[in-house]
């Protein structure tokens, strides 16, 4: 994972949490790349690397959506094994 440069400034706050290993701002930043919230470009592949970062904290949600993108094949190699694993 890498610092987004394109991101607008109030991104830039959540961004610098989740790389301070803030569960909850990790799970946050993937959830703004998964949607596009605030003018930031979908990214499914960093969405998935924050859940990833998140879910093995134990952010449930994180899990879960992780598990979705495996299961969509969105950013990540599409497999139900790991998606329900």
């Amino acid at each position: 994972l890498s610092r987004d440069a394109a991101l607008p400034p109030v991104i830039r706050e959540v961004e610098a949490k989740a790389f301070e290993g803030v569960a909850e701002a990790q799970h946050d930043l993937a959830a703004i790349y998964t949607a596009g919230h605030g003018g930031v470009k979908v990214d499914y592949t960093k969405a998935a690397a924050w859940y990833r970062e998140s879910g093995v904290k134990g952010i449930a949600n994180a899990q879960y959506n992780l598990g979705v993108l495996h299961h969509q094949g969105l950013g990540v190699k599409q497999d139900i094994n790991t998606a329900v694993g």
